[in-house]
């Protein structure tokens, strides 16, 4: 999914659903209980969180979080 907007994600991810109930529905969701939730209620569906990109992108270089 591509929008700014959790809510925006949300309703393309059922509009996606609907089409076709078996498709596999990657979604990126800035709220972490709303991820949480829908990956756990929604068959074939898995939340991407930018935060939690941005950690491990920064753990997997070395960084501590802090300026270097």
């Amino acid at each position: 999914m591509y929008q700014d907007s959790d809510q925006a994600n949300f309703e393309l991810a059922l509009l996606i659903r609907d089409l076709n109930p078996q498709v596999r529905v990657v979604s990126r969701l800035f709220n972490h209980s709303l991820a949480r939730y829908l990956d756990s209620v929604l068959p074939q569906h898995f939340s991407l969180s930018v935060a939690a990109a941005v950690v491990a992108a920064d753990g997997l270089r070395g960084g501590g979080g802090g300026s270097q």
